[in-house]
């Protein structure tokens, strides 16, 4: 199981984002997403089927040109060699800077050269109420966006999909 290895991943994010909880609002700016921008973004997209035995599946996936807008960035994504673009996406920062695409930041890291973000906000999977957390590692030639969902009452912590994106 390719998400195995993440168990201690989101163990130390969920003691990151539980410290972070506790202290003062943690803050970016849209600046920090600036090293994304440009072109020859590929990667893969790994995700959990939603029917038991909740088998992972994973496609080819690249980001059309990732551009600079107002409080972040946009691109789109192609999926299995598409040429047109399934969908747009923006990753925007709050003018306070306590949120990045609608969620509350809870942790920023620097590790190296890249930085680490995590947001969580309440969502539903498989009709079950939730707590979303989502991991973003944002470096000039490496990008990922995770996607955890915790289910309420804590019941149960999994990866519901991540996308991992490299370029030269």
């Amino acid at each position: 199981m390719r998400f195995a290895s993440l168990t201690g991943f989101a163990a130390l994010t969920c003691l990151i984002a539980s410290a972070a909880a506790q202290a003062e609002p943690v803050v970016m700016e849209a600046e920090d997403l600036s090293v994304l921008s440009g072109p020859d973004w590929t990667g893969e997209l790994t995700y959990r089927g939603y029917e038991a035995p909740f088998d992972e599946s994973s496609i080819p996936v690249a980001l059309n040109t990732v551009e600079l807008v107002d409080g972040g960035i946009r691109f789109g994504m192609l999926f299995d060699d598409a040429t047109e673009t399934a969908n747009s996406e923006a990753l925007l920062v709050t003018v306070e800077g306590t949120h990045l695409a609608g969620a509350e930041i809870v942790s920023r890291t620097e590790l190296g050269d890249s930085l680490i973000v995590i947001t969580r906000e309440e969502c539903e999977d498989e009709a079950d109420d939730a707590i979303c957390e989502r991991i973003y590692r944002i470096a000039s030639t490496t990008f990922s966006m995770t996607k955890e969902v915790i289910l309420d009452g804590g019941k149960e912590r999994y990866v519901r999909n991540r996308y991992d994106f490299t370029r030269e």
